[in-house]
């Protein structure tokens, strides 16, 4: 008799300090980053799919730029807030995003570079388009929170 596996969630690692994990019924997903303090530990995040998919538009918008497709952001750097405890700024020289992040009343800054902005652009089309498959697919293809 063979048992069962355990389902695990899909992983794309962005870089040593940012990891995406998606595949959830609901469609929602959840990352992993290094806070940038002392031993650097992991601070997961449930992100809902309706903010999933800001950040996929941010994001392109960064990478636009950083191809040089897009000219918006030549005067001034772009502040996106993505919610009250959110923020994500992008349209700088050397083409990196800021993500701010408020937890517990401090704000956490985060950059990633243009490479990691392509990467987290990929793995958010991989996340939309798992949360854009019809509903009965997810929940037999989906993971339970």
């Amino acid at each position: 008799m063979c048992a069962a596996s355990k389902r695990e969630p899909f992983k794309r690692v962005l870089s040593e300090n940012v990891e995406v994990y998606f595949g959830w019924k609901d469609g929602h997903a959840k990352i992993k980053v290094r806070l940038p303090i002392p031993l650097k530990p992991w601070w997961p995040l449930s992100v809902p799919i309706d903010k999933v998919r800001v950040f996929k538009q941010t994001f392109r918008g960064a990478a636009d730029f950083g191809e040089g497709k897009s000219s918006l952001a030549l005067v001034n750097p772009i502040e996106i807030e993505v919610d009250e405890d959110c923020k994500v700024k992008w349209g700088f020289k050397d083409r990196h995003l800021e993500l701010r992040l408020k937890r517990l009343g401090i704000w956490m800054p985060f950059s990633f570079t243009f490479e990691e902005i392509k990467a987290g652009l990929l793995a958010l089309d991989e996340v939309v388009a798992f949360a854009d498959l019809p509903e009965d697919v997810r929940n037999l293809q989906g993971l339970d929170d």
